[in-house]
C-alpha cells in the first residue's frame, strides 16, 4: 500500500492506540479486525506499520515481531 508508515505504539485506551510514526507524526488509530479474529494484541512499545481503511482514516495493519513485552498479572 503506497500510504504506509511506521511507528511505534506509545499509548492504548480503550481500543484506540496512540502511535509516533517515524516521521513524527502522533497518530490515534484502532488496529484492522484481522487482530481481534487472530486473537493479536498490540503492546505499548510494538513497532507497528499503519495503513488506511476504507475511509482513509489511519489503522494498524501489521506488527513487527517482538523482542520482549512486560505484561501486567490479573488480580
Amino acid at each position: 500500500m503506497a500510504n504506509e508508515r511506521n511507528g511505534r505504539v506509545i499509548s492504548s485506551d480503550g481500543g484506540l492506540y496512540g502511535v509516533y510514526t517515524d516521521d513524527g507524526q502522533r497518530v490515534l488509530c484502532k488496529p484492522r479486525g484481522k487482530f481481534r479474529h487472530e486473537k493479536l494484541r498490540l503492546l505499548v512499545g510494538d513497532r507497528v506499520t499503519l495503513e488506511e481503511d476504507e475511509q482513509r482514516n489511519p489503522c494498524v495493519g501489521k506488527i513487527d515481531e517482538r523482542k520482549n513485552a512486560l505484561i501486567r498479572p490479573n488480580g
